[in-house]
């Protein structure tokens, strides 16, 4: 199931429920116990790269919901999550204080 977080950007759509599932398969322990977490940080990293320097330049990268998932499951607040609809997530702009680079896990 990892490999879909590799998937390119239309399939956006499909990333973030992934990355929840991930999540939640250990969601009763701790996210350091999570054998997926090295690759959901690595996730992380990479589409927050991608979506900060989108967002440098004044633009609204789709990668943004993606990033703010991923933010919540690393800081260990998965379950957050849980309460929006995925589809939601993909069509709905961010807040401000949402931004890529304001996101550090």
């Amino acid at each position: 199931m990892s490999f879909l977080l590799t998937l390119p950007i239309p399939q956006l759509v499909q990333r973030i429920p992934v990355s929840f599932i991930l999540y939640s398969m250990y969601a009763p322990h701790s996210i350091f116990l999570n054998p997926f977490k090295s690759v959901l940080y690595t996730t992380f990293v990479k589409e927050r790269e991608l979506a900060t320097k989108v967002s440098a330049e004044g633009g609204f990268s789709e990668r943004e919901q993606l990033v703010w998932v991923l933010w919540k499951i690393l800081k260990g607040d998965g379950n957050d999550v849980n309460a929006f609809s995925f589809h939601l997530f993909c069509i709905c702009s961010r807040s401000p204080r949402l931004v890529p680079i304001l996101l550090v896990p």
